[in-house]
């Protein structure tokens, strides 16, 4: 069991002890990798979830809001127009109050994703 060069090759070379240590070190090597890959995964998952808690989730409420705010507007307008009676006009008032709250807000969560300001621009003109 000689190599061209005379010496033995490596497995008949290695003692059970040094196979158990080169396979338990290759065993450490594959949990370190896994230990720093998992962090990794982790990490990003909690960014991903700070995102969405902290700006996607009140953006959409936000969204929600203003959708109503609008309908609002609407509702006052129609009954006024109906009935030319200003009391129909408040929900109109309330309405306006309420778009430029959910639009500021909107602005602050969106500052960074301008396609969605662009988009919100259009909603307002």
């Amino acid at each position: 069991m000689t190599t061209e060069s005379g010496r033995l090759p490596l497995s008949a070379r290695l003692t059970a002890q040094a196979w158990f240590q080169l396979v338990l070190a290759a065993m450490v090597l594959v949990v370190i990798i896994g230990t720093v890959a998992g962090a990794q995964v982790i990490a990003q998952t909690n960014r991903g979830a700070d995102q969405l808690l902290n700006r996607s989730m009140p953006a959409a409420a936000e969204a929600y809001r203003l959708q109503s705010a609008l309908v609002d507007q609407e509702t006052g307008l129609r009954g006024y127009g109906i009935t030319a009676d200003q009391q129909f006009l408040q929900p109109y008032r309330d309405g306006t109050q309420d778009e430029a709250r959910a639009v500021a807000r909107l602005r602050e969560l969106l500052a960074d994703r301008q396609p969605l300001l662009d988009e919100l621009d259009a909603v307002e003109s």
